[in-house]
């Protein structure tokens, strides 16, 4: 049984018991998103009319989305209510049953489904087992409960026992079972519901026909009923068997990556071409038979196929069957391949088995063969038996012609519009797929009753997410939970499953696909596959559709050429005056030649279909009508060279015919070439070969490319040429042309050389003006992009031809870097299907399709391929890499057009050897770094050099200043190497055109850097590309801001109008100068979507406008709309300069300053890793390092800086196997940091240096110069060795602020940094920098009263974050008003214009009078956060700057603090720790000031972890300083107060049973209470807890002792393992004093503990028990804690295990154990213990007890507490000595009570008491042993133990 069908018995169950309805809603879940919305959606239509009505609610949820519902269904169905986004809340009902139903794997990898299986575990459970299984089970007679086998009612159904019978007849001799006559090994109950159906239906046809009935026909047709029986048996388990691989296993268990491929592959015996197709139909008639698909052996009665002449099963029929049937005109040895010739005679088969009476031909073009013919019964099949069809099958193969066709047969020429076509794509969604449905339904009653089927046909099912419903609709017959008609016929179409090659995948990503989102990220994946590897992107498919799949197969090479016959035929129509007959077969033979051959490679050409075919033939057409405008200008071309031309117009034709649709698809094209000029046979003619070819296509495209505007210094090459030449052809035609190929193959060129020139009957060549006037409407791809919006413009170029002549005038879609939208998550390209194939958007119910010449244009440019699905509904054009000859004639070019140029006659010499260079660089680079654009710049440049060079020869220094500029920025390898290989010329240092600082070595990095940042009225060459500085840390910036100014000195201009700038916070200023833009991408959550992307172009819009550079950071998903831009491709106009500027369709032409410059700054890794290569490829590369910028003397300060910092840093932890790295000393340490701070420091030196030349020394000034003669220093030249020592030492200065403190205690361990210097660092850590706290260092800083502008802090801390109550406490410190203090945490924010606008708030608040602002900005887990981090920095700085500039007179200040947490020993962050100036950058491990209990650094330093417990106020003082550093911190009190905070973790240790739960809990009260009325009084040894603490600090001192590590804490800073788990150093100082003292503290409390004794502690009610416990505890030689004993044999494991035991009790005298053990030894060491006399025996014992410590505390005992502590030790001892017999606890007690009486009676007689009796506690607890001992011994007493006294 399986789950849908018990969910519908539940409803007939509940249907009678109520007997009203509805029973049952099915609420249908399949996604692609799944929102509490649209569940309730699906509800709120019952909830009015049948809310009181029981009712079960039945939940079919798709496996695709099983992780994501887990938290709905805990709401619906644990917490009984769901709520909506609007508040609405769902609550369930006691009459509304809910049923899940489920399929899950038998093995979940995914954590989140197994949240929801774990949910629904909860739930009470029916298992529907599989068929296979539940055979087993009824077989065995097995039981098994919570699952159901199979429904009784429906195996007795009609359906299910006619079918039954008959098998039981057919398989009885075989003893086959039921269950397996499907033919499918493990079938589900769906497989085996549509065997039964479909032979069912046969069957029953059987039954009524007459040919069947044996009392009609038995004399004549003996056997046919048995025979049409077992064919349709056969027939039967065609049709039940998958097509799809079959898969027992889960589907993403124990598989591999490519493995789930395996399970959508077409079972080899299941595919259509190797599977034969024997049918018989009965007709719609019910009364004839059509035999279809086989042959009969007369002799054998063997079905044989006729293909093959294979036998499909033998005996099947029986000779005298064979004769009888034959004898009634049935066939059997039918000749199938004349079929293909009689169309007439298929339609007529068709229409008899389909029941139509009026045949026509809907189509005579359509080449309808035997195949199509069998393909289409099969449907109709399906369709009689209600079985859904999904056929498979390659883009092309003709699935939507032959089910349009069939369609169209049906109809019967009625007009009726029987077919809905849904071209799904990647934007197809639910509200596309029901709008298709309703239409087809309203239509289905029309139909019905014209007894014509509906049918709806989705294209390409398996591209959408919405998948799911399409599954619902054709499986489960519903839509949306409500029931579909029966009437409507439902088609799905699925692309096949297919991987890319492994070179394919690699040629796809290094050209630039999935630059974003690496293939191992991305989360579009069909198992672990990312889609952009698939050749089709398809999802998986739901497994209810799995079974419904069937090959739809592939043209074979007959089939095919049957169908380009026709095609050619149906073409050739058109020059009947040519009479052309005689070409055909020669033509279809060229083409079939053509399709085969490309089927044949191994790459994107491969994929071919009959599209290629019927646009051939239209290119074959347009030129032959054309001959007379073209080949005229190509037999002038052929005269030119001296070649005879071909002379025949049809040969000619199909060459340039097979050029644009099949040649300009390949790379290597010579195969072709020589492969289809065999092909040509008479009549046609190519008598010149390959050769031939090549030229006469390369001669019209010369003329096309002569009637076309070109640019000055264009190079005519042959990329340019064919691009030109295909797209006006293509546009011509209004033929889809892709375009692919590598960044500079002059695609954007010829695009622009297109649009420009072809203006109809306005172009200036006579021949354009027979073309059609263009209008391009352009788009620009993105990541961003969608199918509505790819939609939009296509809408907009149309509605834009509307009432305009197509024959002279056509619109234009470019979809400019088409292949970025390949990679969109959007899947936006996926529109393009039926918009290319059929010139409609396809998202609704027309199938119909737009003429060709009346749809607009389409142009896709790439630099790669795009999915087969979409490059076969176009021609496809490649460009590959340029040969040497081609390069040299694109040099030649351009250089100059002219055929005499001087100065090109100097570089010709030059043009092979850098081609041959240029081809080395691209075989070496891994990726696409260089690419063409920057070879031609590099031709540019060289012919500029020339040209300003005059009659001077070109000189080494020249070239390889060229050649640095446009091949910089690799660090694989050097480029300049394979030139200086190739090329040799003279170097000449005395020609330096360039004013270089080193022109006799060559151009310095910071040569080109400067030469790059001129803009063109300051450049000696003129305009150059812009630019791409690859940075680390974003360190260009900071050298752009230097040097665009200071070196390049860009004058700045004041703006004419004074117009408002909008910043990319959204706010506007006026910008009185020109000084460079900055444009830092946002990185805030939000920020990535449209409307900020366009608000940035629009800022530089208007920076373009008015020649103000751009610098641009973190912009990636902006990049992608600057691509014409960077181009530079300028329209020319009036004297100015434009180019096309936006995103998508929405681009406007922007005028272009001539000294607007554009910089792009990124981080190397970012783009060698994820920019597009046609970005890289547009822009001038430069590395932009600070370290490429110092000067000589520079770099060798950098290099003993960074020895310092080696040694600095690398210490071996404490386990020997751990090297501590940079990272780990300096917070945010990067690569490029020492650079970065050696070039800060040298501004700083320059600085003070020119301070003390200015004004008097001041001391604060001379800190950092420690060792250096100010006096000296004063005049001393930059560069000496003393300005190299001031610059290094003030490095170091700067760095170790960003140091943490546990690398400064690590110095302590290193041998390789003198102690001099390492105190003498640690000294300016401590000391001068002030890392103790936030408050500290701020207080340091605003003493400073030369922070005119505010300061810029940076902080980083390894400790919480502060609380707004922290930060008023700090602010209050610090005189700050609360009004002026802001504090933000940088995540609460989701774009950076919210941002902005808050801190915009604390820069002008009140900014008039003299108090100063404070903004702290906070930023937690600032490691995973470094572009936000970056980003926000940048915001601030540029916010600040705009107040400053605005408001320069404000008297307040506003000082900005960024706090950033970082978790200690991070590593691969991106985030940077040194800023370098305007910030101050600086690490405080805590924020916070320490309080007075916590454990601080100093601490730490000044004591070992005894003398933190040290109870002796005088000797603390003395002791010695552990480190020479803490002789300067403040002294803070011992960690006393640490005890209190361990108190739980202490007694958590000790290990007492788990059912004494209560007396865990009251010992740790008692603690808590006595500690915290002791928290006074630490230092009073008279308290619990000043006795604690000299107990603590003796049994720690003696762990110093022998312990082998001499200094804690740098054993602490050691420990790599330890301090990645902890925040500040002090909280892992912390940890390890707890880790020390709470396993020791354990040990006191669990002596303590004894029989309850710390009860006795806090009693209440008698101060003298208490005391007499202090004075216990108080005394270290009463209770003594050995070290040695506690760590080898703890006793709080020991003794508090037997807390339940029968003899344990709560003492009445503290600690009664140690004073009767103390009497117990004393009594066994007296030497005449034999004495007689007792009161001898006290009088001895007793003087020996007085002697002893325990006897001094029992001795000062006060009168008037002497009977109350007896009486106590008493009950003590007995209970401890004797041993009840009664086990019963009233009978124990009274016997305890008896014996306690009894002693106490003997110690007070006159044998053992004087006439006074016993003056003192220890006479009287003697007395008590004494007569203990006697009368054990004596037998006087009866005693139950002989563990007693000896």
């Amino acid at each position: 049984m399986g789950k849908s069908l018990y969910v519908k018995k539940m409803a007939q169950k509940l249907e009678k018991l109520r007997g009203t309805g509805p029973y049952i809603i099915t609420v249908p879940i399949h996604g692609p998103k799944v929102t509490p919305d649209d569940v309730l959606v699906l509800l709120q239509s019952w909830i009015d009319s049948h809310a009181c009505n029981s009712t079960i609610i039945h939940f079919d949820i798709s496996p695709k989305v099983l992780p994501f519902v887990d938290t709905m269904l805990f709401s619906l169905l644990i917490l009984k209510g769901l709520c909506d986004s609007h508040g609405l809340v769902w609550r369930c009902r006691p009459t509304q049953f809910y049923a899940v139903e489920i399929t899950v794997a038998a093995k979940m990898t995914n954590g989140s489904e197994c949240c929801t299986r774990s949910l629904l575990d909860l739930l009470p459970t029916v298992n529907c087992v599989s068929p296979l299984e539940a055979q087993k089970l009824m077989i065995n007679g097995q039981q098994a409960p919570g699952k159901y086998l199979m429904d009784e009612d429906t195996f007795r159904s009609r359906t299910y026992q006619l079918v039954y019978q008959y098998l039981k007849r057919h398989t009885a001799k075989y003893n086959l079972d039921t269950f397996r006559s499907c033919g499918v090994p493990n079938p589900s109950w769906l497989e085996i519901k549509h065997f039964v159906t479909f032979l069912n239906r046969q069957l029953d046809s059987c039954e009524k026909s007459v040919f069947c009935d044996d009392s009609l026909v038995g004399d004549v047709l003996k056997g046919l009923k048995s025979f049409v029986v077992k064919f349709m048996i056969r027939m039967s388990k065609d049709f039940a068997t998958p097509s799809l691989q079959d898969d027992d296993n889960d589907e993403e268990s124990g598989r591999g990556a490519d493995d789930i491929l395996q399970y959508y592959q077409i079972v080899p015996r299941q595919k259509w071409e190797q599977n034969p197709h024997p049918y018989i139909f009965f007709n719609q008639d019910r009364t004839s038979i059509s035999f279809v698909g086989f042959k009969a052996n007369r002799r054998t009665g063997d079905l044989i196929n006729p293909v093959d002449g294979t036998v499909i099963e033998k005996a099947m029929i029986s000779p005298q069957l064979i004769t009888e049937l034959e004898q009634n005109r049935v066939n059997f040895n039918e000749d199938y391949t004349v079929w293909n010739q009689q169309k007439d005679l298929m339609v007529q088969k068709l229409g008899t088995v389909m029941g139509l009476d009026w045949l026509h031909d809907p189509d005579p073009s359509y080449v309808l063969t035997i195949d199509n013919l069998i393909k289409m019964l099969a449907i109709q099949m399906r369709f009689r038996c209600g079985i859904p069809v999904v056929i498979m099958g390659e883009t092309g193969c003709g699935k939507t012609r032959l089910i349009r066709y069939m369609c169209d047969l049906a109809s019967q020429g009625s007009g009726r519009k029987n077919m809905f076509t849904l071209k799904v794509h990647g934007g197809t969604t639910d509200k596309d797929i029901r709008k298709v449905v309703h239409k087809a339904s309203k239509k289905a009653i029309d139909n019905t009753a014209h007894h014509l089927d509906t049918v709806v046909f989705f294209d390409e099912a398996n591209t959408t997410d919405a998948i799911g419903l399409i599954k619902e609709i054709m499986c489960d017959h519903r839509i949306d939970g409500t029931p579909i008609s029966t009437d409507i016929k439902f088609i799905a179409a699925c692309n096949p499953y297919r991987k890319h090659s492994d070179m394919m995948i690699k040629k796809l990503e290094s050209a630039g696909l999935g630059f974003y989102i690496k293939s191992t990220e991305t989360e579009d994946k069909l198992g672990k596959i990312p889609l952009r590897q698939l050749v089709y992107r398809v999802l998986d498919l739901p497994p209810s559709m799995r079974p419904l799949v069937y090959d739809f197969g592939q043209l074979n090479m007959g089939n095919e050429k049957d169908y380009v016959s026709q095609i050619v035929t149906n073409h050739f129509q058109q020059f009947k005056a040519m009479n052309l007959s005689q070409y055909i077969s020669a033509v279809v033979n060229v083409l079939a030649q053509s399709q085969a051959y490309m089927r044949k490679r191994e790459d994107e050409c491969s994929f071919v279909s009959l599209r290629d075919v019927e646009r051939c033939m239209c290119v074959f057409e347009y030129f032959l009508q054309r001959k007379d405008l073209f080949f005229d200008h190509m037999n002038e071309k052929a005269k030119e060279e001296k070649k005879e031309p071909l002379l025949d117009p049809v040969s000619r034709s199909l060459v340039l015919a097979l050029s644009i649709c099949y040649h300009a698809r390949l790379q290597d094209r010579e195969d072709y070439e020589e492969a289809i000029a065999k092909t040509f046979s008479s009549p046609l003619a190519l008598p010149g070969g390959t050769q031939q070819f090549r030229d006469e296509v390369k001669w019209c495209q010369e003329v096309l490319l002569d009637a076309m505007e070109l640019g000055p210094n264009t190079a005519r090459n042959s990329a340019l040429r064919e691009n030109v030449f295909m797209m006006a052809v293509c546009i011509e035609l209004c033929i889809p042309l892709f375009v692919v190929g590598k960044p500079g193959s002059s695609k954007s060129l010829a695009k622009s050389i297109v649009s420009t020139s072809m203006q109809g009957k306005a172009s200036k060549c006579s021949l354009l003006q027979h073309f059609k006037q263009v209008h391009v409407f352009s788009y620009q791809c993105s990541q961003l992009s969608t199918p509505d919006s790819v939609i939009e413009v296509f809408n907009t170029a149309k509605h834009f031809q509307v009432n305009r002549n197509v024959d002279e005038f056509v619109s234009v879609v470019v979809l400019d870097e088409v292949g970025l939208a390949e990679d969109s998550p959007n899947l936006p390209l996926k529109a393009l299907h039926p918009l290319l194939e059929d010139g409609t958007e396809g998202a609704d119910d027309s199938d119909e399709t737009v003429a060709r010449e009346k749809r607009v244009a389409f142009i896709g440019i790439s630099n790669w391929a795009l999915d087969p699905a979409k490059m076969n509904r176009g021609v496809l054009l490649t460009r590959g890499e340029p040969s040497r000859e081609e390069l040299k004639l694109s040099a030649r070019g351009i250089c100059s057009n002219k055929k005499d140029d001087p100065i090109r006659e100097k570089l010709d010499g030059l043009f092979d050897p850098l081609a041959e260079a240029y081809h080395a660089i691209c075989s070496r680079q891994r990726k696409d770094f260089f690419g063409l654009r920057d070879f031609y710049s590099l031709i540019k440049m060289l012919y500029w050099i020339c040209e300003k060079s005059a009659t001077r020869p070109l000189n080494w220094q020249a070239l390889e200043y060229a050649i640095r500029r446009n091949f910089s920025g690799l660090d694989e390898f050097d480029p300049l190497d394979e030139f200086r290989k190739r090329i040799s010329l003279p170097s000449d240092a005395t020609i330096d055109y360039f004013q270089l600082t080193g022109a006799s070595t060559g151009p310095s990095q910071l040569d080109l850097i400067k030469a790059s940042l001129r803009t063109r009225d300051t450049s000696w060459h003129g305009e150059s590309r812009y630019l791409l500085f690859l940075t680390e840390n974003y360190s260009a910036l900071r050298i752009l801001h230097h040097y665009l100014q200071d070196v390049v000195r860009i004058s700045p201009v004041v703006l004419k109008d004074e117009q408002p700038m909008e910043t990319s916070s959204g706010n506007e200023f006026s910008v009185a100068y020109m000084e460079p833009f900055v444009l830092f991408g946002s990185s805030f959550p939000k920020d990535k979507e449209y409307t900020q992307v366009c608000r940035n172009i629009n800022q530089i819009k208007i920076c373009m406008e008015t020649g103000r550079s751009v610098i641009l950071l973190n912009l990636e998903s902006l990049y992608e709309s600057l691509y014409d831009v960077l181009n530079q491709y300028y329209i020319e106009h009036g004297g100015n300069r434009y180019v096309d500027l936006g995103l998508q369709t929405h681009r406007v032409k922007c005028r272009v300053h001539e000294n607007f410059k554009l910089i792009l700054i990124a981080e190397r890794a970012t783009v060698y890793e994820k920019f597009p290569t046609p970005l890289i490829n547009r822009l001038e590369k430069h590395f932009v390092l600070t370290k490429s910028v110092l000067t000589d003397w520079q770099h060798a300060v950098l290099e003993d800086f960074e020895n310092w910092i080696e040694m600095f840093s690398f210490i071996m932890d404490c386990n020997r196997n751990y090297t501590f790295k940079k990272e780990d000393a300096f917070v945010g340490y990067q690569r490029d940091t020492p650079a970065a701070v050696v070039f800060q420091a040298t501004h700083y030196i320059q600085q003070l240096q020119n301070v003390l030349q200015s004004e008097s020394i001041k001391e604060s000034l001379t800190l950092h110069l420690a060792g250096i003669s100010i006096n000296r220093f004063v005049n001393e030249a930059e560069g000496s060795e003393l300005w190299r020592q001031a610059v290094l030492m003030q490095c170091k200065c700067s760095l170790l602020q960003t140091a943490s403190p546990d690398a400064l205690i690590r110095l302590k361990s290193s041998t390789e940094i003198p102690k001099k210097e390492v105190n003498y660092l640690n000294d300016v850590y401590f000391k001068h920098q002030h890392h103790s706290s936030l408050q500290d260092f701020l207080s340091h800083q605003f003493q400073d009263s030369t922070h005119l502008e505010g300061l810029l802090i940076q902080v980083t801390t390894h400790g919480h974050l502060m609380s707004s109550s922290e930060i008023e406490v700090v602010a209050k410190q610090l005189d700050m008003k609360h009004s002026r203090v802001f504090c933000f945490m940088l995540q609460d924010f989701d774009t950076e214009l919210d941002f902005c606008n808050k801190i915009s708030t604390s820069f002008n608040h009140e900014r008039n009078d003299e108090c100063n602002t404070l903004l702290i900005v906070q930023c937690e887990s600032g490691d995973q956060c470094g572009d936000l981090i970056a980003c926000a920095r940048y915001r601030i700085y540029d916010e600040r700057a705009k107040v400053l500039q605005t408001n320069s007179q404000a008297k307040g200040h506003t000082h900005v603090i960024f706090i950033i947490h970082l978790p200690p020993h991070t590593t691969g962050s991106s985030f940077v720790g040194y800023q370098g100036e305007p910030w101050i950058s600086i690490h405080i491990d805590d924020l916070r000031v320490s309080e007075s209990d916590q454990l601080t650094l100093q601490d730490a330093l000044s004591h070992k972890i005894s003398e933190l417990f040290s109870n002796s106020s005088s000797g603390r003082g003395q002791e010695q300083m552990e480190v020479e550093m803490a002789e300067y911190l403040h002294h803070f009190p011992p960690q006393h107060k640490r005890l209190y905070r361990c108190v739980q973790a202490a007694t958590s240790k000790l290990q007492g049973s788990s059912t004494n739960k209560e007396r865990a809990l009251k010992r740790l009260s008692i603690l808590l209470d006595v500690m915290q009325k002791d928290q006074d009084n630490l230092l009073d040894d008279n308290t619990f807890y000043g006795a604690l603490v000299n107990h603590m600090h003796r049994i720690l001192k003696k762990r110093d002792e022998i312990s082998e590590i001499d200094n804690w804490v740098l054993s602490e800073a050691l420990d790599l393992r330890r301090r990645q788990h902890s925040g500040t150093f002090c909280s892992s100082l912390t940890r390890k004093l707890d880790e020390v003292i709470i396993p020791i503290f354990a040990e006191v409390i669990a002596f303590c503990d004894q029989y309850c004794n710390l009860n006795l502690l806090h009693n209440q009610e008698n101060d003298a028990i208490t005391k007499f416990w202090i004075s216990i505890f108080k005394h270290p030689d009463i209770l003594v804690f050995n070290y040695d004993d506690i760590i080898t044999n703890p006793r709080s494991s020991l003794h508090l295990m037997n807390e339940n035991a029968a003899d344990y009790f709560e003492c009445q005298l503290p600690f009664f154990w140690l004073i009767k053990d103390a009497i117990d030894s004393t009594f066994s060491n007296i030497s005449n213990y034999q004495i007689r006399n007792s009161k001898q025996l006290l009088k001895e014992a007793s003087s020996l007890i007085s002697q002893t410590c325990l006897g001094d505390v029992l001795g000062s005992v006060v009168e008037a507490d002497l009977d109350r502590l007896y009486n106590c030790y008493l009950r003590d001892f007995v209970r401890s000595a004797h041993r009840c017999y009664h086990k019963d606890p009233n009978l124990s007690s009274d016997e305890i009570r008896f014996v306690s009486d009894a002693l106490s009676q003997l110690a007070y007689s006159a044998q053992f008491c004087s006439v006074d009796g016993h003056q003192t506690l220890i006479d009287k607890i003697c007395s008590l042993h004494v007569v203990y001992n006697m009368h054990k011994r004596g037998g006087a007493l009866v005693w139950t133990t002989d563990d007693a006294l000896p």
